[in-house]
This record gives C-alpha cells, structure tokens and sequence, in this order.
C-alpha cells in the first residue's frame, strides 16, 4: 500500500492529505491490533514504521507533518504523566532501594566491561567500545513506557514504578555526560597524508594542462543546472585535457536517518526517482551536455543526502580521494524561491565548505541564470579582478585554461596599490613569505601577458588605487566600460594598506565573497546582473605542510 501511494504522488508534489491521514491512522490501527493479542502496542507501530519507504514523499511528509505534535504534545505530556505518578515517599525502605540500585548498576557495568573486552576483536578502540557500551545502556521513552503499563496492569506497585524511574534518570544523568566526552564527533574531512618532500597542493594553478581536470559540481536543485553547465564548458574540455565533472545534488536528509553519499547508476536511478524526483532531470542535463560538449566531458553523478551540518564533509572526502582540484558551490542568494529557513543553513554550508576543503573552492554567483545564455555567444568574455595573493592566481589560473577557448576572451584588471608603486616594490622590505607571494604574482601575470602574441582574446589593464574608496569607483568604472559574461575574483588578497578585516564588517556577503567579491555581486557592479566566480585556495593545509617543512628542516 505505501509504494502504491508513493508511486500515485506525482513527481514533486507533496502527498494528499487524505493520503497522510490515512498513513496516520495506521500506527493507531497497528498499535491497537498488537495491544490486542497481548504484546506491547509499540511493538505495532514499530513494525509499521519499518514497511514505510524512506524519504520524500512518504516519510519526509510524515515526518513533517507529526514531529511537532510528538515532540512538543506527546511526550511533553507522558513525561508529566511520569512525573506525577512518581512519588518517592511511598518508599518505605531506602535500604532495600540503594541494593536494588547497586544490583541494577552492576549488570550496567557488566555490559560495558564487556563491550570494552569485545572491542578490539571487531578493529574498535577500547574507547570507542567503551562509548558503545554506555550507548547501549542508556535508557529513555521506551522503558518508560514498559514500566508505566505494568503500573497501570497492576504488575508492580508505585514504590516499583518510582525506583525504575529513579534507575533511568541515574542511568541517563550518567551515561549522557560520559558519551559526549568519550565521543566528540569531530569533522569526517580526510587530511592528505603527503610528505613534506615534493607534496602537491590540490590547486587549478597546479594541475597541469595536459592531464584531465577533475571538478566536483555541487547543486541544491535543478535551478542551479544551466550556470553550472555554461561554467565548465568555459573551462576548454579538450582532448590533451579532458574534463571530469563529478556531480553532486545535495539533499537535506528528512525523513531518514543514515546519511548517505551514494553513486547514481542505471540500477538505482529509477529505484530514487520517486523519492527524489528532481535528481534524475539534474543528471539527465548534465549527460547531455557531456554528448553535445565541445571536448571530451566525463560525467560521474552523485547523491549526497545529509543534514546541512555536516554534508560539505562527504563531498570534501570525496574530492580529496579523487584528488579534484576545484569544486564548485552556487551562491545561497541565486535562488529566490528558498524559504527563510533554507537560505541561512546554505550560507552556512558554503562557510563549511570554504574552511574544510583542501583544494579550490567556487562560488558561483549567478542570481538571474544569465551565465547559461551568454555562453552560446560568438564571443565570451571573462574578466579578471587581480589584486595578488594565492586566491588571486587561482582565478587567473582558470583564467589562462579558459583562452584555449576560440570564442572566450578574457581581460585581466590588475589592481596596483599606490603605495607599491611609490616604493617600487622593495622586497628588501618584506619579509620573506611575502616576498614569494611577490614573486609567484608577478610569474603568473607575465604568463598571462606572454599568450597576447599568440591569441588575439588576451587583454591587460592596470588600475592604480590609494585605498578602499577608489577601489569601489574603479570597480564602479569598470563596470561602465566593459561588457562582461563572467567575473573571476580571489576571495582574499594581498590588500598592502587596505585593511581587509575591517571592510568586511560592513558587507553582508564578506564571509564567502571577501570584499571584492560583494562588491562585484552588489548592484553597484553592471546593476549585478553579471555572474561572479569567487575562488578560495586551500591554503590553510598549504601553510600547515610548509610548516611541517620548517620543523623537518630545524
């Protein structure tokens, strides 16, 4: 009966209400058929809950539908109910009470000694067995429940009742506090194993152009397909540099309890198709780009269904085990149709995604899907916002892999700080991280600049700025002048007397922008009808290696 109504829902609409009574009244039914041939009525609605398919549409609107009145109704009232029958003057003997309890705490102890025993047997940390053994000896509604019907049977008395009451709350006052201090669950991220000696940083900058280019392309819904599309193929797929996209479509897991990271096939697509209606639509745009693309396109399509908290974790071990250099995120403001609770959780999951990745993040910024149309231009334009620093290179790293493409023409802004100029750059003067920053900047602009006497698509200007109001007119001026398709920034710079953190406190979109970015995606820049690219380097695990380096070497 549940797969038929699952199959009559039609694909992304919810369930009919007749439908969710129905559902409903059947936990009842079963509740009171178990009650009725002597076993206990929870053992009815278990069964029940367990024939019931996972996911929307059925559990997902269930869930939603009943969390709310179990979970503040229900239980608020039986655990008042409890409380009220509790009585502990009706014991008479404490004596006979503190044995019971030291009995019932031995059994408990029994239980844990042995999952520690058992432990490394199965590859388990006796830790970790020891936090499986308080696990399995917490206790909660479904004692409650046992002991309040044998209450109401007449099987023990109140003086009973009261001490498995008190045997609970001690068990869980106990067992509660050890179990988040024995099992901190820390972030699932995987961090790279590479030596100090010849490591290799996951960036664009240094994946080299005649290998295949691994990207992970994350979206929320179909919304998100066509930028995402345009977005790769500017970046040349080729047969000396074949592109490889993994897929993504992160769902928010409701309605189930296992998170999961699951590879889409033949076999298992139409199985989810019910439940998740939109994910077959999103990779069947994507196959058809990879049939119709200008090179080679690989596409390998992924579910991720996880909590918001903890879904950049899966798609972050998957990146660092194919060893991808770029993923790709969409901005939580290019979908107006997100509810007022859905926008915060994605902002917060880009943030995620920005500090955990050890490789190159984008945020594609693309409120009014214009990207998708531009790129079937005669011409393609793509400009470059390049201040210096690491993030900085990545954009202009994608940048130089996107002018192997005929039709794209890319301009690189160069902003130059005044002071710089006036000190001609003394690297004397800087210490010597910086000095390097100096040097790979200067490196990769020449690169740049040197494909100008081969393609007629490279631009260079340069910009000179005194501080944070001049930088906003330019920016402001620019947007005048040229006719852009896509913007490429770095999220953060090497500012020389800007003072990055202090700008960023009066912009909203600082946090996963930086403040170009917001700049950029404000309406100040071309009304901010043009899609912006903001790439973050992983540069937290670079400096951790080279610090690793400095320790090996003293």
């Amino acid at each position: 009966m549940m797969m038929m109504i699952a199959r009559k829902t039609p694909m992304g609409q919810p369930l009919k209400e007749t439908y969710v009574v129905m559902i409903l009244l059947g936990a009842l039914v079963s509740a009171a058929i178990s009650d009725y041939i002597g076993i206990s009525f929870v053992i009815g609605p278990t069964i029940y809950g367990l024939v019931m398919p996972n996911g929307p549409p059925l559990a997902t609107t269930i869930s939603d539908k009943s969390e709310v009145i179990i979970s503040q109704i229900l239980m608020s009232s039986f655990y008042t109910y409890v409380g009220i029958n509790t009585n502990f003057t009706k014991i008479q003997n404490w004596k006979m009470v503190i044995t019971f309890q030291c009995i019932l705490f031995v059994g408990f102890m029994v239980k844990v000694i042995a999952c520690v025993l058992l432990s490394p047997r199965y590859n388990i940390r006796p830790k970790h067995g020891f936090a499986l053994g308080l696990i399995l000896s917490v206790k909660g509604i479904i004692e409650l429940l046992f002991f309040t019907r044998l209450r109401n049977n007449g099987i023990i008395d109140g003086q009973v009742f009261s001490q498995m009451v008190l045997y609970v709350v001690l068990m869980t006052s106990i067992c509660a506090p050890l179990i988040k201090v024995l099992y901190k669950r820390n972030p699932r991220v995987l961090k790279t194993q590479n030596s100090v000696e010849g490591h290799v940083i996951r960036t664009i900058q240094n994946t080299s152009e005649n290998i295949e280019f691994n990207v992970v392309s994350c979206l929320h819904n179909d919304g998100n397909v066509h930028s995402m599309i345009a977005l790769l193929e500017t970046c040349n797929p080729s047969k000396e540099s074949p592109l490889c996209v993994h897929v993504i479509h992160l769902i928010e897991l409701s309605g189930k309890f296992t998170p999961v990271l699951l590879p889409m096939n033949k076999q298992n697509r139409k199985s989810l198709s019910i439940n998740y209606p939109n994910t077959n639509s999103i990779f069947r745009a994507f196959e058809n780009y990879s049939n119709n693309s200008s090179g080679p396109v690989t596409i390998l399509s992924y579910i991720n269904v996880a909590p918001y908290d903890s879904m950049h974790e899966a798609v972050c071990n998957l990146a660092e085990e194919k060893v991808v250099p770029f993923i790709i995120i969409p901005f939580d403001g290019n979908d107006q149709s997100l509810g007022t609770l859905t926008a915060p959780m994605i902002r917060d999951l880009n943030t995620k995604f920005l500090d955990s990745a050890q490789c190159t993040v984008g945020v594609l910024v693309d409120r009014y899907s214009t990207l998708g149309l531009s790129i079937s231009k005669i011409c393609f334009h793509v400009g470059i916002f390049f201040i210096g620093g690491t993030d900085d290179r990545e954009s202009l790293a994608l940048g130089i892999r996107m002018l192997e493409r005929s039709n794209v023409r890319v301009t690189l802004l160069r902003i130059v700080m005044k002071n710089n100029i006036d000190n001609d750059v003394d690297f004397e003067m800087l210490n010597e991280n910086d000095e390097i920053e100096k040097e790979k900047d200067e490196s990769l602009v020449d690169e740049f600049n040197g494909k100008k006497y081969d393609n007629d698509n490279v631009v260079f200007d340069e910009v000179v700025v005194e501080d944070c109001i001049q930088l906003m007119e330019a920016i402001r001026g620019m947007s005048a002048e040229k006719d852009y398709d896509l913007v490429m920034v770095g999220k953060r710079h090497s500012m020389g007397d800007l003072r990055e953190e202090e700008m960023s406190n009066f912009m909203d979109n600082a946090d996963q922008l930086g403040i170009v970015g917001d700049m950029l995606a404000s309406t100040e820049f071309c009304s901010g009808m043009v899609p912006i690219l903001v790439l973050q380097c992983g540069e937290n695990h670079e400096k951790q290696i080279e610090r690793l380096g400095c320790v090996q070497n003293v």
